[in-house]
């Protein structure tokens, strides 16, 4: 995706009760994609991951589904990235 429309993606999120926030590709790619759209992570309502997914291993497009389901699955039962509560 273009960086600009995710930008303006993350910027509608700051109005939303949204918990967690996922984003694609490498870390630099968040750094920019919270620059242009004005963002102070720290000052986000929710968790911002970039890049989305576990680590698992794997390059793979099925892979980085995996990893980045896996994710969701550990967001959604309040796990931390050990598996734990």
């Amino acid at each position: 995706l273009n960086i600009e429309v995710e930008a303006h993606g993350v910027d509608a999120l700051q109005l939303s009760r949204i918990r967690d926030c996922a984003l694609l590709g490498p870390e630099r790619r968040k750094h920019e994609v919270l620059e242009q759209a004005g963002v102070d992570e720290a000052r986000f309502p929710c968790a911002i991951y970039g890049p989305a997914g576990i680590e698992l291993g794997g390059d793979l497009p099925e892979s980085i589904a995996l990893s980045i389901v896996s994710q969701a699955h550990t967001v959604l039962h309040s796990l931390d990235s050990a598996g734990t509560g």
